[in-house]
């Protein structure tokens, strides 16, 4: 992708948008505020080359105020899938509500087929038993995976997201037959049922994904895999970032960034069958 900018002026960009977003109400998702996140997201475009998101995460302006752009995004994206969850259970027409209105209800499609087809492929099996960690209370994933065939699970630290997202699931498809637990992944150890393990894009910050690798592959049965959603160049601002290291003693067998204006880039790995003596 050709630069019209420099990476100066596109940093001061971001910076000036985003305190734009800092004053805007929260629980506040009108058009105009959305015209905002999309302008944010926007200039967060996959599609920069990688040597120009360097050296504009590199920029002064916007070392200062990473965390703080990270932070408010978790929060607003947890309160708009709370508010979206709410108009999908007011509906009379909760599938039409969520397939036709929700506004990125392609682009889940479209990541979580990338996923599915992957995981698919590279474990020769069907009728996967997977669990969603960090499902949280617009479960999307976890409905398009059960509609692809696999018996899911999702796990949630936070009651209220995981009651609410439970409560959606039966409304939209309540042919569906998925299991709802709360708890800390660190802390669940029943992890050896499942064939894959989903970890969401927003499931903590970098040093804790880290952390639920490494208990995920205590706990996990050989020969399983786990799927990451991260980041890559200017997206890292938005998702905490997990490269193909950090997976180990998993061993990767999948990378996927996206160039397109899917969320997330996809790394996938598995835990190594024991070697026979």
């Amino acid at each position: 992708m050709s630069q019209t900018i420099s990476p100066y002026q596109h940093a001061l960009q971001i910076c000036d948008v985003f305190q734009m977003i800092k004053n805007i109400k929260m629980d506040s998702f009108e058009a105009p505020n959305m015209a905002l996140y999309e302008r944010f997201m926007a200039l967060l475009s996959n599609q920069q080359d990688e040597k120009f998101a360097s050296q504009v995460l590199a920029e002064p302006c916007l070392n200062t105020i990473k965390s703080d752009i990270a932070s408010l995004f978790a929060a607003a994206s947890g309160r708009y899938e709370h508010y979206w969850a709410q108009k999908v259970l007011a509906s009379t027409v909760p599938i039409l509500t969520l397939e036709s209105d929700y506004p990125w209800f392609s682009h889940y499609q479209r990541a979580v087929g990338l996923e599915s087809n992957a995981i698919y492929a590279l474990s020769g099996k069907q009728n996967l038993n997977v669990l969603m960690a960090g499902s949280g209370p617009l479960p999307i994933t976890s409905m398009l995976l059960s509609q692809q065939g696999m018996k899911v699970s999702n796990l949630d630290i936070d009651a209220q997201a995981l009651t609410v997202g439970e409560r959606v699931q039966k409304h939209v498809y309540p042919q569906q037959n998925q299991k709802f637990s709360c708890a800390d992944i660190c802390e669940f150890e029943d992890l050896e049922q499942f064939d894959v393990v989903w970890l969401a894009a927003l499931a903590g910050s970098s040093d804790v994904k880290r952390q639920i690798l490494s208990h995920l592959f205590t706990r996990m049965r050989a020969g399983s895999f786990v799927v990451v959603r991260t980041a890559f160049n200017l997206r890292q601002l938005l998702y905490p970032s997990i490269e193909l290291s950090d997976l180990m003693p998993f061993t990767p067998k999948l990378k996927i960034q996206t160039y397109s204006d899917n969320f997330h880039s996809i790394l996938i790995a598995q835990k190594p069958f024991e070697e026979q003596p």
